[in-house]
């Protein structure tokens, strides 16, 4: 679990998320990490920038499927308010 801000800039916000070892590189982002059996266990979101990007993070698929299931439909497209 870390500490950051969330897309608005308010913070600190609770988060899970799992740790990389491996290249993890642009375009990365929102695809699967895979176990020795084929399941999707996390979804990739972000590259270390202080190891050149030999590690990243992924949110874990728990976390990912509770944030589905919680989509109940379309969504307004016009600008973001709180």
């Amino acid at each position: 679990v870390v500490l950051s801000q969330d897309a608005y800039g308010r913070g600190p916000v609770r988060r899970a998320i799992t740790s990389l070892r491996g290249r993890v590189r642009s375009g990365n982002s929102g695809g699967p990490v895979v176990d020795g059996q084929g399941r999707v266990v996390a979804t990739i979101f972000a590259a270390s920038v202080s190891d050149g990007g030999r590690s990243g993070f992924a949110i874990p698929d728990s976390v990912v499927r509770d944030a589905l299931d919680g989509v109940a439909g379309p969504v307004d497209t016009g600008p973001c308010s709180r």
